[in-house]
């Protein structure tokens, strides 16, 4: 994306949306795979598997599956969900099922692991769920036209219509979040980039008692000596090795600039500084990364 186009999309109030790395297709293209895959796994469990419960039957104590007759059967509970659907013989079911289901979920797993945004702020991983809301929508919906019982047909339909109308909201929010962190990774570039560089003598350390990966993640908060925030207070978090945790009286990179706020919330940009002392206690303080 150029300047200009950036520029403008300030002008108008949001930022850009960021393209993800391999271009759109490199998304689309699995996420609507993927959810044609849901949709044939759940349009086949529906379809296939709802007709042949029968909710008369019940299992007793001894594992013997026990079904009235006759008489005794209730005339509208029995054929409750009879359709049209062809019966298939079971493994082929199964096939049918899981073969599409094991494929959908893999499809969104890839498309989670590649990060497509990683390089312009990142973005939520609900790609995959997105993708597998709108087939299981589907799927429901194709599967209800077989059913006999008008309310079951409807009924099913309508949860489908629902899980669609999720999906479209989901797509909504995932758009807004893109946005949103693209616009805090454009800010920080900008205060990177055009910022005063200062270092920064640490006042107050918070743990978060997070990780990632195995990194630990700190509020740390240090005071601006130098104009225009000079005497400042600025509060940033931080992610460091328990070998650089940061420590009272030593010091953090900081970006700033003249501006108090900031649509994004960004204010300043904190970095760890190499040349600080480290908290010569970090190893006894900080519990090591969870495993399992």
């Amino acid at each position: 994306m150029t300047p200009t186009q950036v520029s403008t999309s300030r002008r108008r109030g949001r930022a850009p949306l960021p393209e993800p790395r391999g271009g759109w297709w490199s998304v689309v293209v699995p996420a609507v795979a993927g959810a044609g895959l849901w949709a044939i796994a759940v349009g086949a469990a529906v379809a296939l598997l709802l007709p042949l419960w029968d909710v008369e039957c019940h299992t007793d104590a001894a594992g013997s599956t026990i079904c009235p007759r006759g008489q005794d059967r209730n005339p509208v509970l029995t054929g409750l969900f009879d359709s049209s659907w062809p019966a298939i013989d079971s493994p082929w079911v199964l096939a049918l099922v899981l073969g599409p289901l094991v494929l959908g979920i893999g499809l969104g797993k890839l498309t989670l692991v590649r990060e497509p945004w990683r390089d312009s702020g990142g973005a939520s991983g609900l790609v995959g769920t997105l993708s597998g809301m709108a087939g299981i929508g589907v799927g429901l919906m194709v599967a209800a036209v077989g059913f006999t019982r008008w309310w079951i047909a409807l009924s099913l339909g309508g949860l489908g219509v629902v899980a669609c109308l999720a999906a479209g909201l989901g797509i909504g929010y995932f758009r807004w979040d893109l946005r949103h962190s693209h616009a805090a990774h454009l800010r920080r570039v900008e205060l990177r980039e055009r910022g005063i560089r200062t270092r920064a003598p640490v006042t107050e350390i918070e743990w978060l008692n997070t990780y990632t990966g195995e990194e630990l993640h700190f509020n740390v908060t240090a005071r601006l000596d130098v104009p225009p925030r000079a005497g400042r207070l600025v509060t940033e978090e931080i992610r460091v090795a328990k070998r650089d945790a940061p420590v009272v009286g030593g010091t953090v990179i900081v970006h700033s600039d003249d501006e108090e706020s900031h649509p994004t919330g960004i204010t300043v940009v904190m970095e760890p500084d190499p040349d600080s002392i480290r908290d010569p206690d970090a190893e006894e303080r900080y519990p090591d990364f969870p495993i399992g």
